[in-house]
């Protein structure tokens, strides 16, 4: 596997400089989507090789012609009116249109993957009800050579720029009153709905995706399956802890967990890259953050919580003193953290692993004693006098002066 030890968060963005080096990869995948494809391949384990061959299989594959449909609100188009912008198309695509281009290549992709008639019948029908407003939308048709999963970071931007330019020409052709604005949006902020779907798909119909251009602020969807995960994973024996009153005791493991998760909790319903990554590295502070050696503990204990070998120890190592760095920077010198995503995978990995071993590290101390053979030998600050290890300042900026 890459391993990316503590001078070398740099290795990341080395891998990803080599692909974006290969020109239909650089059209095709923004920057986070290559990351989030090799991270998930790290963590994904195997040897160096097979993860590498599985990486370049995927973007070789999943690298098609693209058509994504974008429905705007705000304004309505005649069913004859079609106006290109650029080289897209904007149009009504109708009750015909949707169930045409939408409805059956989506059930067409349901086929191909064996899904029994039943559940054909509603997926169509729950995709109906959420497109149901497309058909009498405009719908910006966007075609492009490139990804899936890059669909939403490329054609936002285009979003972007068309409804600048249809809000001007409505203001050309009409007078805007000002108690009553007339607003050109395309993520259904301004319809009444939460979902705002884009159906993308491969011209060879073979993928398809929908993706909610609002982030699923209100749409999950949790199933019996999820449920079980929940059981099995040990969560959902800890709701009640969410209930409760404040503990005296809140060093008990329980506390703990209920405290990071809530952390954890924040981090998802943040809407700002610095505000999810200190609530994701906060969840790590609340098991493992020891006085004077911050850094050590937190980036030891997120390494040793989402290890089962010495080599993924070292691997993890490098990306959490990497991340409680990017989060320092961020927070002291105002840097924008772009790492945003391995944060919140070692976060959720430590909350899980500490659910897991509740029975035996039931209080913050027995956590301590089990990370203890990971931490380095300490020293005494010839200046202050504190015991502490050298680069563990309380804001991982160095030394102590």
């Amino acid at each position: 596997m890459i391993l990316l030890d503590a001078e070398g968060g740099g290795i990341l963005n080395d891998a990803i400089s080599v692909i974006q080096t290969v020109p239909q990869w650089n059209e095709a995948y923004p920057r986070d989507a290559i990351q989030k494809r090799i991270i998930d391949s790290m963590f994904d384990g195997g040897e160096a090789d097979a993860a590498v061959q599985r990486l370049v299989d995927g973007l070789v594959v999943d690298c098609k012609a693209i058509r994504a449909y974008v429905a705007f609100s705000g304004f309505h188009l005649e069913p004859d009116v079609e106006i290109q912008i650029g080289k897209y198309s904007l149009r009504v695509l109708g009750t015909t249109g949707v169930e045409s281009e939408i409805i059956e290549r989506l059930n067409q992709h349901m086929e191909a993957a064996k899904y029994s008639e039943e559940l054909r019948v509603t997926e169509r029908e729950r995709y109906r009800t959420y497109l149901l407003k497309h058909a009498n939308l405009p719908v910006l048709v966007v075609e492009y050579h490139g990804s899936i999963d890059g669909a939403a970071k490329l054609v936002e931007p285009i979003a972007e720029h068309v409804a600048l330019f249809m809000q001007f020409c409505i203001g050309a052709l009409t007078e805007r009153y000002y108690d009553n604005p007339i607003i050109v949006d395309y993520r259904g902020r301004f319809t009444g709905e939460f979902s705002a779907f884009m159906p993308v798909m491969t011209i060879e119909f073979d993928q398809l995706s929908l993706p909610n251009l609002r982030g699923f602020p209100y749409d999950c969807v949790i199933a019996k399956d999820d449920v079980t995960k929940l059981q099995n994973l040990g969560v959902l024996a800890l709701a009640n802890q969410f209930l409760e009153l404040p503990s005296d005791t809140p060093n008990a493991i329980k506390n703990l967990l209920m405290r990071a998760m809530a952390s954890f909790a924040d981090g998802e319903r943040a809407v700002s890259n610095l505000s999810r990554m200190t609530a994701y590295v906060t969840s790590a502070e609340v098991f493992f953050s020891q006085k004077d050696r911050v850094v050590a503990s937190v980036t030891r204990g997120l390494a040793a919580a989402n290890s089962t070998n010495e080599s993924e120890y070292e691997q993890n190592l490098g990306l959490a003193e990497n991340v409680y760095k990017q989060r320092s920077e961020a927070v002291h010198q105002g840097f924008e953290p772009t790492w945003g995503y391995i944060a919140r995978k070692l976060a959720l990995g430590a909350i899980f692993r500490m659910i897991s071993m509740q029975g035996e590290l039931t209080t913050r101390k027995k956590v301590r004693d089990w990370l203890e053979p990971r931490m380095p030998k300490t020293a005494r600050c010839p200046t202050c006098g504190k015991r502490t290890t050298a680069n563990d300042n309380q804001d991982g900026s160095g030394p102590p002066s």
